[in-house]
């Protein structure tokens, strides 16, 4: 059971994000569409794709996304996500887990990151202090509120799905919320190689999204290693068919 003091603290980030949410989520689309001139194909599609998960699966959600650049999680929330539904549907808007220390030294990240929906954590953290994180995600989602992990846990220095080394964090979330569903989300620019900062400017993404219901035969670390691990697999195989699309589509030209 999450203390008091922490849900009555979520709370009040909650109500603030209801507030400060739309004006965040409008500048960072100005800066994203217009500055830096990104662009995502059949965005219509995905929308209405994600408006469809949502109308069969109401409650909490899990975005898993692959890893390339810093900017993944706002690429993949505007792709599937108007900045209207900040008012309408605010848990709709997914919660994020940035690394604590990228950010915390800075007053203007941390209130970026607070009015952003970020839950921050440590890794190599003491078990308290994990056990703390881990139950402030599982109350959020009771709630019903969304949340985006990348379950590769880093960008991949390879620019391609890892299948070796990733983090369990997603099947330790998933163990305690099985209600939750998981939507895989595969976003790559055309100019993307590799990991970076920040993809290319003028960059246009190609996004394909797929449900999954992990299935683990076990419980504890091996339970939420192999829930992690067939999260990872679907990310691989929807990473496979990108780039056979892509070849596809290069050999018709």
């Amino acid at each position: 059971m999450l203390p008091r003091r922490h849900r009555f603290g979520l709370s009040v980030q909650r109500h603030a994000c209801v507030l400060l949410r739309p004006i965040f989520f409008t500048i960072i689309i100005v800066w994203m569409k217009w500055v830096r001139r990104y662009r995502i194909r059949n965005r219509a599609g995905l929308r209405k794709s994600y408006r469809d998960f949502r109308a069969r699966h109401p409650g909490p959600a899990l975005f898993c996304p692959n890893h390339l650049t810093q900017i993944d999680s706002l690429l993949a929330t505007w792709a599937l996500i108007p900045w209207w539904r900040c008012l309408l549907t605010p848990s709709w808007i997914p919660w994020h887990v940035p690394e604590r220390r990228n950010f915390s030294e800075n007053y203007l990240f941390r209130a970026i990151c607070y009015v952003g929906k970020c839950i921050p954590i440590e890794r190599r953290a003491p078990p308290e202090e994990t056990r703390l994180q881990l139950d402030k995600i599982h109350h959020l989602l009771k709630c019903g509120e969304t949340f985006e992990i990348f379950v590769e846990g880093t960008r991949s220095r390879a620019g391609r799905i890892d299948l070796e080394n990733f983090a369990y964090g997603v099947g330790r979330i998933l163990l305690e919320t099985p209600q939750a569903h998981v939507l895989c989300i595969y976003l790559r620019g055309e100019g993307q190689e590799t990991y970076s900062d920040f993809p290319r400017r003028g960059e246009t993404f190609d996004v394909s999204l797929e449900m999954i219901e992990p299935r683990p035969e076990h419980v504890g670390l091996r339970g939420a290693r192999e829930i992690a691990t067939q999260i990872v697999h679907k990310l691989a195989d929807m990473e496979r068919r990108h780039f056979e699309d892509r070849r596809k589509a290069k050999g018709e030209r």
